[in-house]
């Protein structure tokens, strides 16, 4: 009877150890040549659909729009057509307000590797590319570039 408990005991113990690893937080890091670093935290349980990004510098998004640095809540969204946006948001408590930004995202049709993470980074010169697996086939991407590299990579 003791055996039987103890056997049931570590397969709890062991099916709730590995309940809490699929739904640990993992991470995407993009480092700049400055040291500069873009880190996105993400949950892989598929109903938590938030993500929070923190940089630790500036950005400037491909479409000119800057970024401070600080720690965003980020979600993506799908209109009508079809078309995705990063929708990011950050409290600025010394303003009272909530700071939101949005960015068009590029879409491809193509599904990652299963052993690859749901967000990925491409570094390319002085920019970071995100790759964001928003459906089994869809890939949603956005370039991040160092506030102050912009004339050389958005040109």
């Amino acid at each position: 009877m003791k055996t039987a408990t103890m056997l049931v005991l570590m397969f709890l113990a062991i099916g709730a150890a590995s309940q809490t690893a699929m739904q640990s937080p993992t991470h995407a890091q993009c480092k700049f040549s400055d040291g500069s670093t873009i880190i996105v935290t993400y949950s892989p349980a598929p109903e938590h659909q938030q993500f929070r990004l923190t940089t630790d510098g500036p950005l400037l998004m491909a479409n000119g729009l800057k970024v401070p640095s600080g720690d965003y809540t980020v979600y993506t969204e799908e209109d009508s057509r079809h078309h995705w946006r990063l929708m990011m948001r950050k409290p600025i408590k010394e303003r009272g307000y909530m700071l939101f930004l949005s960015f068009p995202m590029s879409t491809a049709t193509y599904a990652l590797p299963s052993d690859q993470s749901k967000i990925s980074f491409d570094q390319t010169g002085g920019s970071c590319v995100m790759h964001l697996q928003e459906k089994p086939d869809t890939i949603l991407s956005l370039e991040f570039a160092k506030l102050g590299l912009e004339l050389a990579i958005l040109q």
